[in-house]
C-alpha cells in the first residue's frame, strides 16, 4: 500500500490488480474514490454471494442471481468507547 495525493488516497496493488481507496471530503479526504471500510463490505458481499451461488451450483439448486447489500453505520467519535456492559477480571 502506498498513500497518494490527493490527502488520505491510498494505492493499494493486490496481484495484478491496483484498487485506490479515499475519505469523504468531511473526513479530509477528496471523496474521489471508496473508503477503506466500503471496500470490506464489498469483499464481504462479494464473499457472501459466490458462496451462495457456489452452494447452490454444487446441489444443483436453480439460482438465477444473488443480490447482497452490505449495511454499516459510522459510529460518531464522542460515543467510541461508551458501552452499557460492564466487563471486569
Amino acid at each position: 500500500m502506498d498513500s497518494a495525493k490527493p490527502n488520505y488516497t491510498q494505492k493499494v496493488t493486490i496481484g495484478r490488480h491496483v484498487v485506490q481507496t479515499d475519505e469523504p471530503s468531511e473526513y479530509g479526504g477528496s471523496d474521489q474514490r471508496p473508503t477503506s471500510v466500503e471496500l470490506v463490505m464489498a469483499a464481504l458481499g462479494t464473499c457472501a454471494a459466490t458462496t451462495a451461488q457456489t452452494y447452490a451450483e454444487r446441489r444443483p439448486w436453480p439460482l438465477e442471481s444473488v443480490h447482497v447489500e452490505p449495511f454499516y453505520a459510522r459510529v460518531p467519535a464522542d460515543l467510541y468507547g461508551q458501552s452499557d456492559t460492564n466487563i471486569s477480571g
